[in-house]
C-alpha cells in the first residue's frame, strides 16, 4: 500500500490532519472541519489511488544506431593508407629543458578589524511610583489638566488640588506662570526625571526646582 516515501508522507499527514480536526483543542470549528476533510481526502487518495504517489521512472536511452558514414569514417581512421588524408600528428611533447612555470601564490587578505560593539541600551528613567500631587492656582486650572494628562502618559499617577498657596509667604512665593517642583532628599533620584519630562513638553515655561526636606510629601508640583 505505502510503496513510496511520498505515499507514506501523505498517509501520515492525513492521520495528523484527522487527529487535529477531532482533537483540535482551542481551534475554531471551521479550521478543525477543514483539517478533518483534508485528512480524509489524503487517506482516500493513498488507499484508492496509490499510483498517484509513485515516482516517475526514467526510460533507458536507446542506443543510437551507427550510420553508414560513421562506419566508413571508422574504417578510414583504422586504415589510413586507404585514404589520401595524412596520418595523425602525434601529440607534442613538452620541452624538458624549458623552465617550469611557478604557480602564482594567492594573496592573503588581512582579516577585517573587529567590529565596534554597539552601545549598550541605557536604563529606562526612574518614574515616581507614588501619587504625584499637582497644586495650582485658579489661573492655572486649564494648564494643570493639560500637565496631568501629559504626565499620565509617562506613567505618573496624578492628583490635582486647587489652592491659593496662602501658607507660603515672602520670598518663597513664585511669579505667575511658574512651575515649581519641591522634593525631599528621599525623592532626589526621581526629581531630575520629572523635571526633564516637563521641560521636554513645555520648554517655554519657567521651571524652579527646590529641595525641602520639611515638605509634606516627597515630591510635588506647584503651578503658580
Amino acid at each position: 500500500m505505502l510503496t513510496t516515501p511520498i505515499a507514506f508522507v501523505a498517509f501520515v499527514a492525513g492521520l495528523v490532519l484527522i487527529a487535529l480536526g477531532l482533537l483540535g483543542g482551542r481551534l475554531p470549528t471551521i479550521p478543525r472541519a477543514a483539517c478533518f476533510v483534508l485528512g480524509c481526502i489524503l487517506l482516500g487518495l493513498v488507499l484508492l489511488k496509490p499510483n498517484w504517489f509513485e515516482q516517475p521512472k526514467h526510460k533507458a536511452t536507446e542506443q543510437e544506431p551507427t550510420n553508414d558514414k560513421g562506419r566508413d569514417l571508422g574504417a578510414a581512421i583504422t586504415n589510413p593508407k586507404q585514404t589520401n588524408a595524412p596520418p595523425p600528428t602525434p601529440p607534442s611533447v613538452a620541452n624538458p629543458t624549458a623552465a617550469p612555470t611557478l604557480a602564482q601564490t594567492p594573496e592573503h587578505n588581512p582579516p577585517p578589524p573587529n567590529p565596534v560593539p554597539p552601545n549598550p541600551p541605557s536604563a529606562p528613567p526612574k518614574v515616581y511610583s507614588q501619587v504625584l500631587p499637582i497644586r495650582f492656582v485658579d489661573n492655572q486650572k486649564d494648564f494643570s489638566q493639560k500637565l496631568r494628562s501629559y504626565l499620565a502618559t509617562k506613567g505618573y499617577t496624578i492628583k490635582t488640588t486647587n489652592t491659593n498657596f496662602s501658607e507660603i509667604t515672602g520670598d518663597n512665593r513664585q511669579k505667575a506662570g511658574t512651575i515649581r517642583i519641591i522634593y525631599k532628599s528621599t525623592a532626589k533620584d526621581f526629581e531630575p526625571t520629572l523635571a526633564n519630562t516637563i521641560r521636554a513638553q513645555f520648554p517655554t515655561m519657567r521651571l524652579v526646582e527646590t529641595l525641602n526636606d520639611s515638605a509634606r510629601v516627597d515630591l510635588q508640583v506647584q503651578l503658580w
